[in-house]
């Protein structure tokens, strides 16, 4: 059923773009992207005895449009890498600095995000996908994402730390002589050659600006005027949702 509520928010995030903002975050395959990345038929024998690890992010902002984060491994593939992907796509999304006062965010891991009766913000996680069991349960400590202060939420100041980018020396170069071969075997192109050399010359290379912190850029919350009903398409979705959400309960 958590993948039929996604299709409604995502639904309802297209239908009110100034309303909801609905953001699907998640990692390719790295078989899939590792170079080179030879076609079928083009894969000399002995070629590609070592790939450049490739991951891929990717985030799609329904009704708005897609992001792509790409790294060779430099970052440690972890929460922080996760974070700052959405950080940045949030940051891209604002218009003058506000977004959509509601927030979907759908990560196909094993943790989820929401408010409590208070407003409060809490995370819970499972210990493994396939559990039903969320913690913290009732009679746990919940796991709070912002301070209390007098009941509210205080927002964290300042900027954090910058993960440096490391990549293994002697990786690289050992990738680079199984290259060196495949230049020959498979028959690259000067400017293939060239776009390789110029990697490999410096394998750091980041485009990011980390000078600037996204949430500086944003402006505090401010209320918005929504519509005051549902469309018939949005009831619609929503009835749907509800039957097949009984249909489910009842099995």
């Amino acid at each position: 059923m958590e993948r039929e509520a996604y299709y409604v928010r995502r639904a309802q995030a297209e239908m009110r773009v100034h309303e909801i903002l609905s953001i699907i975050l998640d990692g390719m395959d790295q078989a899939k992207t590792n170079l080179p990345h030879y076609s079928y038929g083009n894969n000399p024998v002995g070629s590609g005895s070592e790939k450049l690890k490739t991951h891929i992010t990717g985030c799609i902002v329904h009704g708005r449009g897609k992001y792509f984060y790409m790294d060779f491994n430099q970052y440690p593939h972890d929460t922080n890498l996760t974070l700052s992907c959405l950080l940045h796509t949030l940051s891209s999304e604002a218009i003058d600095g506000c977004l959509p006062p509601t927030l979907y965010i759908q990560l196909d891991n094993t943790c989820r995000i929401f408010n409590d009766a208070t407003g409060h913000t809490q995370i819970q996680y499972k210990k493994l996908s396939t559990d039903d069991q969320w913690h913290p349960s009732p009679d746990e400590k919940p796991l709070e994402i912002f301070q209390i202060q007098s009941g509210e939420q205080i927002i964290p100041i300042g900027q954090p730390d910058v993960v440096p980018e490391h990549i293994d020396e002697d990786e690289i170069k050992s990738f680079q002589r199984s290259m060196e071969k495949d230049f020959q075997l498979a028959a690259f192109g000067e400017d293939e050659v060239q776009s390789w050399k110029t990697y490999f010359d410096h394998p750091m290379s980041s485009s990011h600006d980390h000078s600037q912190w996204p949430p500086d850029t944003m402006v505090k919350y401010k209320a918005v005027e929504s519509r005051s009903s549902l469309s018939d398409k949005e009831k619609s979705l929503l009835e749907a949702y509800k039957t097949k959400r009984q249909e489910f309960k009842m099995v």
